[in-house]
């Protein structure tokens, strides 16, 4: 499938920023490492790691966006001759899950860590903010005979991107002059 500009009939092209993707997810995923001071080697999306063997010696972290609500319908933020930008807002729902050594005190420490701003701000230089962190779970994962001691953090996150749209003006739209 070809993207077309507001020219064309079809689907228009866009860019977006801030979009959920593999990008974003290395950068929420570095943002956790350095949060929780471990290595970003033992933070992982869950939904494409958690199947790997656990070291109950280190802290592993896996994280997982389960749930993106959108609030409103988009708005405008600038709009040229060539291009049209739109902003989306909504709440991201974040599960963290802790598995490992000191698990139950790093999910305190990502819970209290939230409110003040410092600790954040790096968030929002891809579109989220976090409004809310509930300690959901502390226990134990079995492993053959071994409980390793594991915890759950949900995080509510403001979560905001801007896309670009293709959209011509009608002052640049192409034209013709018919005589009859």
């Amino acid at each position: 499938m070809s993207y077309v500009d507001s020219t064309q009939a079809g689907v228009l092209a866009s860019t977006a920023t801030y979009v959920y993707s593999k990008e974003f997810d290395d950068k929420f995923q570095t943002w956790l490492a350095n949060a929780l001071g471990c290595f970003p080697i033992h933070v992982k999306p869950m939904f494409r790691e958690f199947e790997t063997a656990i070291s109950t010696n280190v802290l592993n972290v896996f994280f997982e966006f389960y749930q993106i609500e959108f609030t409103g319908t988009p708005y405008d933020v600038e709009e040229t001759d060539d291009h049209l930008d739109q902003a989306y807002e909504g709440t991201a729902h974040c599960r963290v899950k802790l598995i490992g050594e000191n698990s139950r005190e790093k999910a305190f420490l990502l819970h209290d860590l939230i409110y003040l701003s410092q600790n954040v701000d790096a968030l929002q230089k891809f579109g989220l903010s976090i409004n809310e962190a509930q300690i959901i779970e502390i226990d134990q994962l079995a492993e053959g005979h071994a409980r390793t001691p594991m915890s759950t953090v949900d995080l509510t996150l403001d979560y905001s991107y801007v896309r670009r749209w293709s959209i011509k003006s009608i002052v640049s739209a192409p034209t013709s002059i018919q005589n009859s």
